[in-house]
């Protein structure tokens, strides 16, 4: 339902690679059974986008796709200020309990958040706008922590996609954001307004992984859309890009 048509956005040079709107080169690995600290070294994972199961869509959290080992190997991994995570539905209560389980009745269209604005709207695949989640669930994440920024919000103004300053990930309250149903394009291009969603989210996610978190929610002013350079490594050829990873079905790796 979108998974396939994301990776080859995300895989397009034109989108991002050395003459792409973003520079840096993004690869999908795939990672088999558990999720393991050794796996993930050895696929040379940066961003992990999680996968998501239809016992697990919903607000119970079944552990279908990835099991609580997967996900405590994942906080782990995590920890390091250069590797985030993409997750969806109810994960981001798995991932710290201090989240709400998602719950249905989101409200289209979502838009960005004044803080939001400056990944979704000034991203370099263009402004998204307001566009729709799309399916008949329509998630939201109701209770968030204080050191989660929202992003974007429904028209209640309930969170829909946070960035959670410690850990330095996302989370999404409705994978149907990135999804076919949600309004992914069904073809490599970036084009819609998903489509752009996508794009700017994963801009914004490799600068994470080449600097680092934003230490709180006050980085409006200073999209990180680039990797950072000292006026020494500038002189230097650029190192190989971040590399974005999901789990089943696919990983990414940026390079």
């Amino acid at each position: 339902m979108g998974a396939k048509w994301d990776l080859d956005k995300l895989t397009n040079a034109k989108n991002f690679g050395a003459d792409g709107k973003v520079v840096y080169k993004v690869q999908g690995s795939k990672i088999e059974g558990e999720i393991t600290a050794e796996k993930l070294q050895d696929k040379s994972c940066d961003i992990f986008q999680m996968s998501l199961e239809e016992a697990d869509a919903g607000t119970p959290l079944k552990f279908s796709a990835l099991s609580e080992a997967s996900i405590d190997a994942l906080k782990k991994w995590a920890d390091d200020p250069h590797h985030v995570i993409l997750g969806f539905q109810s994960f981001a209560h798995a991932t710290d309990d201090r989240y709400s389980l998602a719950q249905p009745g989101a409200k289209d269209p979502m838009e960005a958040s004044k803080l939001g604005g400056s990944i979704v709207d000034s991203g370099p695949f263009g402004a998204v706008g307001k566009f729709n989640q799309g399916g008949s669930w329509k998630g939201t994440i109701d209770k968030v922590p204080a050191n989660a920024c929202t992003l974007i919000h429904d028209q209640d103004d309930k969170p829909i996609m946070v960035l959670d300053v410690d850990l330095g990930s996302v989370f999404v309250s409705d994978v149907d954001l990135l999804t076919t149903l949600g309004g992914i394009s069904e073809n490599s291009e970036i084009s819609a307004a998903n489509d752009r969603l996508l794009g700017n989210l994963y801009a914004f996610m490799i600068g994470i992984v080449c600097n680092g978190p934003p230490a709180d929610c006050e980085f409006m002013d200073k999209p990180f859309t680039v990797c950072e350079a000292s006026e020494t490594e500038k002189l230097k050829p650029p190192p190989p890009p971040p590399a974005p990873v999901p789990s089943p079905p696919w990983g990414v790796r940026s390079q």
